[in-house]
């Protein structure tokens, strides 16, 4: 398969039970079965992802991507607990393309960034 971020080759991961293609170039992460996968992957996030930053977030930036399975343009998302994560989902076969590092990143959901989405939270509900 390949990347609908960077164009590169994607290769399998298996963590039983869960499979997912990981991006040569960007070190994104593809979850065909969807958000299903992702909620079980968080578990196993040290295996699946990687935090180097070697693109620097450059590839967070690219939002506007066609699925790696049906090649439908796919929907930008936001994660409902952690507001700073934005990932892509297919709407049609709803795979999920989670960035390097975002996959970590929703398995250590600190008190402070749980302290930042209170406050953010109150605020707009007080406007």
């Amino acid at each position: 398969m390949i990347c609908p971020k960077c164009q590169s080759h994607m290769k399998a991961l298996n963590a039983l039970p869960i499979t997912a293609l990981k991006c040569e170039g960007c070190a994104g992460l593809w979850f065909k079965d969807g958000q299903i996968a992702v909620d079980k992957a968080i578990e196993y996030a040290e295996f699946f992802d990687s935090q180097n930053n070697k693109n620097d977030g450059f590839f967070n930036q690219v939002r506007e991507i066609d699925c790696p399975e049906c090649s439908k343009p796919m929907s930008k998302m936001t994660d409902k607990s952690q507001f700073h994560i934005k990932y892509e989902m297919c709407t049609d076969c709803r795979g999920v393309f989670l960035d390097e590092g975002e996959l970590l990143d929703l398995s250590e959901f600190t008190l402070a960034e749980r302290l930042q989405q209170a406050i953010k939270t109150y605020q707009s509900n007080i406007k």
